[in-house]
């Protein structure tokens, strides 16, 4: 594993900017809710590290799978309610920032069989099926009319979007 782990692909600046940018809309709106907030947090490192290094950036996304894990069955449950709208900006960006890590994560283990993998991780660390889940999330979000979860889930949508969002530099 540690072979894999050198010599990483760097998340180019314009992607950092744009997550940066996009998360701190949703900052005011997490501080009312623990779980959100952390969640929140540990996104921010991540996307913070794409500056200085992948490798940090790829155990701190790590961490993102350990905290969940380690989460209570109540704390988990009122995270991934639907009623929690915040929650689910968040896991849009957690799902966008996991595709432009694509290509890091994919070294964590050898893909022998991609076609075996449906929607996960497949050649070149491309992150296939997640779009429909965060044009899910937004439908969900959208449907009432606020335009505010409109602007919250513009870069989730735009990277799942964007043709070029699995090739770093």
């Amino acid at each position: 594993m540690e072979g894999r782990l050198v010599d990483l692909p760097e998340i180019p600046n314009h992607s950092t900017q744009d997550a940066k940018r996009s998360l701190n809309l949703i900052k005011d709106l997490c501080q009312r809710s623990k779980i959100n907030m952390e969640f929140f947090g540990m996104l921010l490192a991540v996307v913070e590290q794409w500056e200085t290094s992948s490798l940090s950036a790829y155990f701190k996304f790590v961490q993102i799978y350990l905290a969940i894990s380690k989460m209570s069955s109540r704390t988990f449950y009122a995270f991934i309610d639907e009623t929690n709208k915040v929650a689910r900006v968040l896991i849009a960006h957690f799902l966008a920032v996991q595709k432009l890590m694509g290509p890091i994560l994919c070294r964590e283990a050898e893909i022998s069989n991609p076609k075996s993998l449906n929607g996960g991780l497949g050649v070149g660390g491309e992150i296939r099926g997640h779009e429909k889940w965060v044009e899910g999330i937004w439908g969900q979000l959208t449907r009432d009319g606020e335009v505010k979860w409109k602007e919250l889930m513009e870069w989730p949508r735009e990277v799942f979007r964007s043709e070029n969002s699995d090739n770093l530099d």
